[in-house]
């Protein structure tokens, strides 16, 4: 657990280094995770909107203060006039002080995710704040398809229902609908499947939300963006909603592109020796964990932004060099701009030609770290992670120390553990090891488990079988010459064998509870691969009951 994570004054860059986050998915049912905790959020959004506001590190002639003062003009703006498209919003005031920021990919995630909307929102709730979730449709759209717990509560398995046909990986700002029937069936066709487990899934409610929408977007990501954050609504929570494709569109996004590929020599440096100090102090054997290397091919360094292009469904890495007073952009066959810049230049014509970028059918994306460098230094006052994000962004507290020159800004890990109720078996690993315990005991100290009778019957053999341990023990613990050891051979071989003989004739005596305990193992051993499916926590949020799930997000204190 760690209290703060803010960088102190005089805290060194050798400590930031060094910081090695300690996170654990929580286990119980009914369990939020927060750290630092949730009571201190107010406190270091206040703290790092201090730290920003202040902030003079030069981006390409601009003040990092007045980027970021840019950059949340844009946003809120942008994502009230998103968000208005499905919601009635309050317009943006000038007199908002804090900002509070999550983000995730547009799926229909857990409530482990979910549950930092509903934190955003409660934070949000005084009317100088705001909450907004930026949709991460840059990612890649791998599956068409939700998955469900099938089968049994003796025999279950994961399965999946498809919402769609027909696709392949993509951007999900490039995934739309093909087939209509398949889509508007899809909310029926899983709350049939979830009635098999007594669960009245909000699948119910939320589908028809996602399906009117679908009226005025085909594009996967605004339809389930707007259905989830209707069914927030609901519930009491009005956080803005923003893509990051629309993001990586703005005036500020585009400043903080090109101040990074015009210093990319220095960026890369800091990139790479803090992704090695990660892996090192994480023990990460990886080439690609958590994220790849910048490289460098030829003269053209690698940039940690994606394009991908129109009729493409493939994203790109980025590569940059200088060529006299311009820098070249290309995608690792065709340079598709030329900034008019320099390392000492400011950005404001290289920000000209980023513009037309997405009229010429090409498109400018962040990648992993640099989408919550840009949110954590230039978006919002406290961004809230998920525990996968919060680890990595041990990598970007070291960019923000080294690169940039400040301290990195707190930020929070926020996760909860909620589970579908579809009655695991009351089983733990241990109640396998104990079985396992006790049928070695059953095969090497049977006697242990003979009956009043059989004792009675056997007490020859128990006798014979004490003293023959007997004499094995004071000839083990008797100093005896090699002479004398080799003599004794035949003896210990004799013995040896009419103690087996022994042991066998007990182990027959309790066969029926080695037998009984054999069943039993296994029986334990199926339930608990069954709860491998029944007590995990990776099932949609859309599968839950509202009597499930609504308390327990309307329950988070701030």
């Amino acid at each position: 657990m760690f209290e703060s994570l803010v960088m102190p004054e005089s805290e060194t860059q050798a400590q930031v280094a060094q910081r090695r986050l300690r996170l654990s998915v929580p286990r119980d049912d009914g369990s939020l995770y927060a750290v630092p905790a949730l009571e201190n959020a107010t406190r270091l959004a206040d703290e790092n909107h201090q730290l920003l506001t202040a902030a003079t590190t030069d981006i390409q002639g601009r003040s990092l203060a007045v980027v970021r003062a840019g950059a949340r003009k844009e946003l809120c703006q942008a994502a009230r006039s998103y968000t208005g498209t499905w919601a009635d919003v309050p317009s943006c005031s000038d007199s908002t002080e804090l900002v509070y920021v999550t983000g995730h990919q547009p799926l229909l995630f857990h409530p482990g995710v979910w549950v930092k909307n509903f934190t955003i929102g409660k934070l949000a709730q005084s009317p100088q704040a705001i909450g907004i979730n930026l949709v991460v449709d840059n990612d890649t759209f791998a599956s068409a398809a939700l998955r469900i717990p099938s089968g049994n509560r003796d025999q279950p398995s994961f399965g999946s229902i498809a919402f769609d046909s027909g696709h392949f990986a993509r951007p999900w700002e490039g995934a739309e609908i093909h087939d209509r029937q398949l889509f508007e069936s899809f909310g029926d066709r899983v709350a049939d499947e979830m009635s098999s487990w007594g669960i009245d899934p909000l699948i119910r409610e939320l589908w028809p939300l996602v399906v009117e929408r679908s009226q005025d977007s085909p594009q996967f990501s605004d339809c389930f963006t707007a259905g989830r954050n209707q069914l927030e609504r609901r519930w009491g929570v009005n956080n803005l909603e923003l893509p990051l494709s629309r993001l990586c569109q703005s005036e500020s996004f585009l400043w903080f592109f090109s101040h990074i590929v015009a210093q990319l020599p220095r960026f890369g440096d800091v990139y790479n020796t803090a992704l090695a100090e990660y892996r090192t102090i994480n023990k990460v054997r990886s080439q690609t964990h958590p994220v790849p290397e910048l490289r460098q091919q030829d003269d053209w360094l690698e940039a940690p932004f994606w394009i991908w292009r129109d009729g493409s469904h493939e994203r790109r890495r980025v590569y940059a060099k200088q060529v006299a007073a311009e820098i070249h952009l290309q995608d690792g066959e065709t340079v598709f701009a030329k900034l008019p810049l320099t390392p000492k230049g400011e950005a404001c014509c290289a920000v000209e030609v980023l513009r037309e970028l997405p009229q010429r059918g090409f498109h400018l994306r962040t990648r992993a770290l640099t989408t919550t460098l840009f949110a954590r230094l230039c978006l919002g006052d406290l961004f809230l992670h998920g525990i996968g994000g919060a680890k990595y962004d041990e990598m970007t507290d070291r960019i923000m120390a080294r690169f940039y020159g400040i301290a990195p800004p707190s930020f929070m890990a926020v996760s909860a553990t909620v589970l579908l109720p579809l009655h695991a078996h009351h089983v733990q690993q241990e109640d396998v090891t104990r079985a396992n315990f006790m049928l070695r005991d059953l095969r090497h100290n049977p006697e242990k488990y003979l009956s009043e009778s059989q004792v009675s019957e056997f007490t020859p053999l128990l006798e014979e079988k004490h003293k023959l341990l007997a004499e094995a023990n004071h000839e083990r613990d008797r100093p005896l010459m090699r002479k004398q050891r080799r003599a004794g051979r035949h003896a210990r071989i004799d013995r040896g064998r009419r103690l087996r003989e022994i042991t066998d004739t007990f182990a027959a005596a309790v066969a029926e509870q080695t037998q009984q305990i054999v069943q039993e193992r296994s029986e334990l051993e199926k339930q608990l691969v069954a709860n491998q499916v029944l007590s995990s926590r990776e099932f949609s949020f859309s599968l839950y009951s509202e009597e499930k799930l609504r308390p327990f997000m309307e329950g988070i204190s701030v």
